[in-house]
Formats: C-alpha cells, sequence, structure tokens
C-alpha cells in the first residue's frame, strides 16, 4: 500500500493513504501538519522506530515522503 510518512513539528511521525494538510495552529503563526478530513489510515503519534521499519533516513520537520507498505494475514 503506498502511503505518506511525514514528521509533525513535535518530532512524531505521521502515517497517512492522503497527503497531509499544512496549516497554521489557530491564531499563531505556527505551522504543522493535519490529517486530512475522510483520511481512512491515519495512524498519529509515532517514534522514529517507524524509520527502520520503512528504512528510512530521519525527516525534516514538517517533510513527507511517500512510502510502500506491505502487509499479510498471519
Amino acid at each position: 500500500m503506498k502511503l505518506w510518512l511525514s514528521r509533525l513539528r513535535s518530532g512524531r511521525y505521521l502515517i497517512t493513504q492522503y497527503k497531509p494538510i499544512l496549516t497554521t495552529i489557530g491564531t499563531t503563526d505556527v505551522k504543522d501538519l493535519y490529517i486530512k478530513p475522510g483520511e481512512p489510515v491515519g495512524i498519529p503519534s509515532m517514534c522514529n522506530g517507524i524509520l527502520t521499519l520503512v528504512g528510512s533516513k530521519p525527516l525534516k520537520r514538517l517533510e513527507s515522503v511517500k512510502i510502500e507498505l506491505e502487509g499479510k494475514l498471519l
């Protein structure tokens, strides 16, 4: 399955099927990534361990890259 791996402003990681939305937080000038409405996957707040699973180097904050994950019924 083709997904997006993104690094949030906090440094945690997010996996989504749709590219997350980069927007400002409330009335501040601070930006962060948010899950798009209707997102069928949306796995937020993942630690750096996800990088080992997908074979990626650490991302810059607010950066998103396409990944492919495979799943099987065990």
